[in-house]
């Protein structure tokens, strides 16, 4: 999106409202995955913190992205457990998973289509 910013070949209006949809279309499905993982007992800290780790991860490597063999030795280092490495490891695997999927692909695609009115597609990098 950045790139085609910079390039002007999406405005920063056509950006923001697009931004702004996939914010809050992505806000409501993290809440419904709480209420479905708090269903079984209430607040799990460490699933918590590897939701929050993982989103982390995504945001600075990629929507493909996973945990490096050097994450798990600065993870053991920081003194989380095999529990909360291996918690991450499924968070991570699940979201780049829904992440990279071409249904989610083609997902942001079509929003990207109703909130600009733009039929041409923007070029979203899986890898």
């Amino acid at each position: 999106m950045f790139d085609d910013i910079r390039n002007e070949t999406l405005s920063l209006t056509d950006a923001a409202k697009w931004l702004r949809h996939v914010v809050t279309d992505e806000m409501a499905r993290i809440q419904r995955n709480r209420a479905i993982i708090f269903a079984d007992g209430g607040p799990n800290p460490r699933a918590d913190w590897a939701m929050a780790e993982a989103w982390k991860i995504l945001a600075k490597r990629g929507p493909c992205a996973a945990l490096r063999q050097e994450d798990h030795a600065t993870l053991v280092a920081a003194g989380h457990s095999n529990a909360d490495i291996e918690q991450l490891t499924v968070s991570l695997e699940m979201l780049s998973s829904d992440l990279c999927s071409t249904a989610h692909v083609n997902r942001m695609t079509r929003s990207f289509s109703d909130m600009t009115g733009r039929s041409d597609r923007p070029r979203l990098q899986t890898h």
